[in-house]
């Protein structure tokens, strides 16, 4: 396992040094003159900004919430919104991304939550917010397409993209329908090929784990539309955020824009979430999808930075 844990730490540093490289390449062609001027040109812009990320995370936090089983329901909305921030922090500066993030929430929160409820609360947060996700980036293509004119190379990514994230709820509903425990299964198998005792360990933890996921949406359907919504509302809390931020930079943006950005921007952080912070790629990526929206390669740059 420390061998493991060392190749990870290597991977680690080499794909932020990758992701730094990227990022004084795309700022380089910019102009960091360019890039400050917009980022000035937001001044207590800023603040509202903060503000509306706040909302963001305010709402993931009171689905977390009705997540967690009525019994262990004894914990404040504003630790949940605490741990909330701190699991992002590792998320982001973690080469292992969401899998170090979500997990560090349930231990900063197990004096509270017992460590299956916490990381089965976890996990059905999670599914519903990535549920609302493929939806959101679904749409996005869809209306990225009908609006500007595209290369058929990237209608053919596009279409392959979300059927590929369609495929993905027919699986997870599949699993959940059957109560396959597929995380159980492999932690069994990986016991049984390495012989890593950490795995044997814990492959009874991961199977109650998964039976609490899999009894909420089994008993608790009402819940976890009510979880939906509510991560459906975070999207479009972000899609805000996104406007609001070109909106102060000077940047001609509409609604429409806005959401096909935030749709995209999604794209790029889950492909790349093994890149801590995702810096550069995220910087590269709204450069390049906004200068093909017509709002110029500088907009992108801020846009990330201000995120």
């Amino acid at each position: 396992m420390a061998r493991v844990l060392k190749h990870i730490k290597a991977l680690q540093i080499l794909f932020l040094v990758l992701g730094l490289i990227l990022f004084y390449y795309v700022v380089s062609s910019v102009g960091l003159d360019q890039i400050t001027a917009s980022l000035r040109l937001m001044g207590f812009g800023f603040v509202i900004v903060m503000a509306i990320s706040a909302v963001r995370h305010w709402l993931r936090s009171i689905a977390w919430l009705h997540c967690i089983e009525q019994d262990h329901r004894n914990i404040k909305i504003f630790d949940l919104f605490n741990v909330r921030l701190a699991g992002d922090a590792v998320r982001l500066l973690s080469f292992t991304g969401p899998f170090l993030g979500e997990t560090s929430k349930a231990v900063l929160i197990r004096k509270r939550l017992p460590m299956v409820h916490g990381m089965s609360s976890i996990i059905i947060e999670n599914l519903a917010y990535t549920v609302s996700v493929i939806l959101v980036v679904i749409s996005g293509l869809a209306l990225l397409l009908a609006n500007y004119s595209t290369k058929t190379s990237v209608k053919i990514m596009s279409a392959s993209l979300a059927v590929g994230m369609i495929l993905s709820i027919i699986a997870v509903q599949v699993v959940l329908v059957k109560r396959i425990k597929a995380f159980t299964r492999l932690g069994n198998w990986l016991a049984r090929r390495t012989d890593i005792q950490w795995f044997k360990d814990r492959t009874h933890s991961i199977g109650h784990t998964e039976d609490k996921v899999h009894d909420f949406y089994a008993k608790k359907s009402g819940a976890f539309y009510i979880v939906f919504l509510l991560e459906i509302a975070a999207n479009l809390v972000n899609v805000v955020e996104v406007y609001l931020i070109l909106y102060f930079i000077g940047t001609a943006v509409t609604p429409l824009t806005a959401y096909i950005v935030e749709a995209m921007m999604k794209v790029v952080n889950n492909l790349f979430f093994f890149v801590p912070g995702q810096v550069g790629v995220m910087e590269g990526g709204n450069a390049i999808l906004l200068k093909m929206l017509g709002m110029g390669g500088s907009a992108g740059v801020t846009l990330a930075t201000a995120m």
